[in-house]
């Protein structure tokens, strides 16, 4: 009984422990670093103070072993079965409805858990006619304006710089740049799914429940 006793107390702290270090892990935040100007495209993920290069990516040297497999396979990739003993399941139409609202909860939580900052914008403007660069500066900023606006209205932005800049001599030489830093918050993503997922489950279960029971009425009064 005692070794019992000793072994679900060391599952317990063992369990405890895993579910901490994983509450841990997911409340750290990660952020996706963006940027873009005349030398291309570049981007990186930062978890804490570890960074990963996504793109562009370093050329990964093939080894003589994987050389040598590429060559081997040149057979035609079979075909799957297609598989008829799985029937697609009906929902109903009030079952969506239901959905809709913890569904719209959760794109929202989800949405307002992302940070954008640090976004830096810079557009030249160039061109021989000088009231043609201006109306063209006008039309642009017009369209930052709005694209920010529906942009604010779902996530949480801060800015760094938002240049428009007309070069009437063409000497300037401004190239166009962007950049931003995207940062998220896992735990509030997995937490708000798990809701989700909760409620799914629950509306899943009313909505079998409450067919069986029609079911079950429409049988009663056939042999009625």
């Amino acid at each position: 009984m005692t070794f019992l006793m000793a072994a679900l107390k060391v599952t317990g702290i063992t369990l405890a422990t895993l579910i901490g270090v994983l509450l841990l892990v997911l409340s750290l935040p990660v952020t996706l670093k963006i940027a873009y100007s005349e030398g291309g495209f570049s981007a990186s993920l930062r978890i804490f103070f570890l960074k990963f290069r996504i793109f562009p990516m370093k050329p990964k040297r093939k080894t003589k072993k994987q050389r040598d497999r590429k060559l081997k396979t040149t057979g035609e990739p079979k075909e799957k079965k297609k598989d008829t003993a799985k029937e697609k399941k009906k929902i109903s139409f009030s079952f969506i409805r239901l959905l809709i609202p913890p569904a719209k909860k959760l794109l929202k939580t989800v949405f307002r858990s992302i940070r954008i900052h640090a976004v830096k914008i810079c557009i030249p403007v160039s061109g021989g006619d000088a009231s043609k660069i201006g109306l063209t500066t006008g039309r642009i900023w017009s369209a930052i304006g709005i694209l920010a606006e529906a942009l604010e209205g779902v996530f949480k932005i801060r800015y760094k710089s938002v240049r428009v800049v007309p070069d009437f001599s063409g000497m300037r030489g401004k190239k166009a740049e962007f950049g931003c830093k995207i940062t998220v918050f896992p735990v509030i993503i997995v937490t708000a799914s798990l809701v989700f997922l909760f409620r799914y489950i629950k509306l899943k279960n009313s909505d079998v429940d409450t067919e069986t029971q029609a079911n079950e009425r429409t049988t009663v009064e056939r042999k009625g």
